[in-house]
This record gives C-alpha cells, sequence and structure tokens, in this order.
C-alpha cells in the first residue's frame, strides 16, 4: 500500500526538517509552493520522496487539484493533507 501526504508550503522552513521526519509514514510527500522566500522551495526539491510544484497566488482549489494530480499519477493508495506546521 503507497501512502502519500498532499500540502501547501509559503515560508515553512522553520517548521520542515521536523515536519518531515514526523511524516516519515508516507511513502510520498506532494507539495505546492507558493514563491517562498526563505528556502523552502530548493530545501523540498532537495529532499527524497518529496515532489514540490511552483505556483503563484494562493488558491486552494488551483493547489487540491494540481496536489490530487500528482497522487493519481503516482497511483497511491491513500492521501492525507496536513499543512506545514502540523504534526502527528
Amino acid at each position: 500500500m503507497k501512502i502519500a501526504l498532499i500540502a501547501r508550503c509559503k515560508n515553512e522552513m522553520q517548521n520542515l526538517k521536523d515536519w518531515l521526519i514526523n511524516k516519515n509514514f508516507c511513502d510520498l510527500i506532494f507539495i505546492t509552493d507558493n514563491e517562498s522566500t526563505d528556502g523552502s522551495f530548493e530545501f523540498l526539491k532537495k529532499q527524497e520522496n518529496v515532489i514540490v510544484t511552483p505556483v503563484k497566488g494562493f488558491d486552494e482549489g488551483r493547489d487540491f487539484q494540481i496536489l490530487l494530480s500528482k497522487a493519481r499519477e503516482y497511483k497511491v493508495d491513500w492521501v492525507f493533507k496536513f499543512d506545514c506546521d502540523e504534526f502527528v
């Protein structure tokens, strides 16, 4: 079974390292990054099993569709949605 997580990001660098460790139960993580200026996008691009898509402007519906399309493309079985400051 393949588990994925979807999230939207803007300037979350202060949380991302711990957040990714916290989400180690996921096989793949799909993120839209909305023009972060704190290094979030560059950091995420370097991470294993993280697929980050740059977007401009906040459009939750658009971002959700982008992220779900990625999950379908990678044929995941389960999708969880978290904010980049939410921990389990």
